[in-house]
């Protein structure tokens, strides 16, 4: 996976939105005075001048990219929304009656239901291509809406609120978390069925929701931060959000586990960021930056009865495998060779290790079903426990000899195989050099 800085313009620019098409192909993208377009995943950019002194707040897109909408954040001159039909060369105002601001709109996949917010206003929807509006609910801090693909299935967030969704195209909405205190809500996404549901809160947590926003559940891994930004794949199972001040973060397991996302591995003030349909596709913008674009691995949807020789060809390349079947094969042990430990990439190693038993016929010259393999973001605090507190002080007391820590190395494959078969996004790329070999140390305590 790689982040890659795009320089829409020859000076940095303070971002407040991006947007892209179900392919992440067509990108949208706005500043307080222009709006800039890419036909190629962000490569190049094209600077939209037909209303070049708008203050441009939130921009959102149809699943092609021909249609998008945009709107300004202004209660004093042309706070209007604006729509186009040619991928962002020419706009038309809209709700031109009176100026407000807008602070967020969302589009349904064919561009004709959206709807949008007025912080200190309404939510207001249109079901015919933006040309007619409806004010809905009452006048609250909206900060966000999103839209599923059909734009019926509607979600919301009140900063110094709650979240609200709407299953009627926006006519009616219902208070979500009514028993719980009110957060500062910023950002909102919805897979494309609208079931699947992100939201993140300004100094608080990122929560989803898998029931169409009745129930919301904390994710405390992605950490208390200022959460400024997030969206979702199609499917609602790959998120991204960003960290005013901080780093992205993405998640490829639904919310559950977070990986920061360095770029240049310097923290930026992260504005805003859209998702591909299939989430291998991501853009983000910088407050008083640039454009960053993300491509993910090569992805390969299952792999049956993969030999050794052919996994070792995986650690030379970016490769993504959803999903690992039994594997059998003969350990290419060459592929897990000594060397630098440093870059984490197992989780919970040491919890699913740790009580492994095993007899001496198992370093003997035997096949392995090596087939657990884990995601490139997730086992720091393994790392940092097997090496911190169980490694380095019995090599240190002389406890531990090299062929022993070798042979550990054998011991936690073999493991691995045997109990953990099937995982999910596994990154084979981050595996080299990642299986810590211990277990042989741990058992001479």
């Amino acid at each position: 996976m790689s982040w890659t800085e795009r320089k829409p313009s020859n000076e940095t620019q303070y971002w407040n939105s991006v947007a892209s098409d179900a392919s992440g192909n067509n990108l949208v993208a706005c500043v307080y005075g222009i709006i800039y377009t890419s036909k190629n995943s962000g490569v190049n950019w094209t600077a939209q001048t037909s209303y070049k002194s708008n203050d441009w707040y939130s921009v959102a897109s149809s699943s092609d990219g021909e249609k998008l909408v945009a709107c300004v954040n202004s209660d004093i001159k042309n706070g209007f929304i604006y729509t186009s039909t040619d991928y962002g060369v020419n706009w038309t105002a809209r709700m031109t009656d009176e100026n407000r601001k807008w602070y967020s709109v969302s589009s349904s996949s064919d561009g004709k239901n959206l709807v949008a917010c007025v912080y200190g206003g309404y939510i207001w929807t249109s079901i015919n291509y933006g040309v007619d509006w409806d004010p809905r609910d009452e006048t609250r801090y909206w900060s966000s809406v999103a839209s599923d693909a059909s734009g019926k299935n509607l979600v919301a967030c009140v900063y110094g609120g709650y979240i609200w969704t709407s299953i009627d195209f926006g006519v009616t909405w219902v208070q979500q978390q009514t028993t719980d205190e009110t957060r500062y809500w910023y950002s909102v996404a919805s897979s494309s069925d609208g079931k699947n549901l992100v939201a993140g809160v300004y100094g608080g947590y990122i929560y989803t929701s898998t029931d169409y926003g009745v129930t919301w559940i904390e994710k405390t891994k992605s950490g208390s931060r200022s959460w400024y930004s997030v969206a979702s794949s199609s499917d609602g199972t790959k998120l991204v959000a960003c960290n005013y001040s901080g780093y992205i973060y993405i998640s490829i397991d639904s919310g559950e586990n977070w990986s920061p996302q360095m770029t240049d591995k310097t923290t930026k003030n992260w504005r805003c960021v859209a998702s591909s349909s299939d989430g291998n596709k991501l853009v983000a913008g910088v407050y008083g930056g640039y454009i960053w674009t993300y491509v993910a691995d090569e992805v390969v949807t299952d792999y049956n009865a993969v030999s050794g020789s052919l996994i070792s060809q995986f650690l030379n390349n970016n490769v993504i495998v959803n999903t690992f079947t039994t594997i059998p094969g003969n350990l290419d042990t060459t592929m897990l060779e000594d060397g630098d430990y440093s870059d984490p990439s197992i989780i919970n190693i040491f919890e699913h290790l740790k009580n492994y038993s095993y007899n001496d016929s198992i370093f003997d010259n035997i096949t392995y079903n090596l087939a657990a393999f884990f995601t490139s973001t997730a086992y720091e605090q393994a790392y940092v426990k097997i090496i911190n507190e169980e490694l380095t002080p019995l090599f240190v007391s002389g406890k531990i000899t090299k062929e022993q820590y070798d042979i550990a190395l054998k011991v936690s494959a073999k493991e691995l195989s045997d109990k953990y078969p099937v995982w999910y996004f596994v990154n084979v790329a981050k595996i080299q050099k990642a299986i810590v070999k211990y277990k042989y140390i741990l058992n001479l305590k």
